[in-house]
């Protein structure tokens, strides 16, 4: 389980796994930190005048944002479809086209930090196992399991 000096190594990967929607059970799994250190990290974020610690916050901001997006783009796909054929004015097509765009970027970019969490989560947990004297077998397991398991 977690060391000193873990919380330096591990508090950014384990905030943009839980910005990105993982569990702190799953968080504390993936990393091997126990579940209460983890509570207290995130405990920690938190300032006295704020509703939200930093942690869900992060996660609230990511999700209205993205959603957002999406809301946007079926509004406006749903008045287009509405409109009946000739009337619709032809600014109206870009319109969408470049929304749809902008989903699917956000969709691709969600992709990649969560690859990119995996990899630091998969990263950290190496080092922890050679450090303990892990077998090559063994921690190329562990990467595996790491990235098969997160994976969408």
């Amino acid at each position: 389980m977690a060391e000193k000096g873990d919380k330096a190594r591990l508090y950014d990967v384990a905030m943009r796994m839980y910005r990105e929607g993982s569990s702190l059970t799953e968080i504390s799994e993936t990393l091997e930190v126990s579940r209460q250190t983890l509570s207290q990290w995130k405990a920690d974020s938190k300032r006295p005048s704020d509703e939200m610690d930093e942690w869900d916050r992060a996660r609230s901001q990511k999700r209205n944002n993205v959603q957002r997006l999406r809301d946007l783009f079926d509004r406006e796909l749903t008045a287009l479809e509405e409109m009946k054929a000739g009337r619709i004015p032809p600014g109206n097509f870009d319109a969408i086209s470049k929304l749809g765009a902008l989903v699917m970027k956000w969709e691709q970019r969600e992709k990649d930090i969560r690859k990119q969490a995996q990899a630091e989560a998969a990263a950290a947990v190496e080092v922890e196992a050679r450090r303990q004297g892990a077998s090559g077998a063994t921690i190329d397991a562990l990467r595996k399991a790491i990235m098969t398991e997160l994976s969408v």
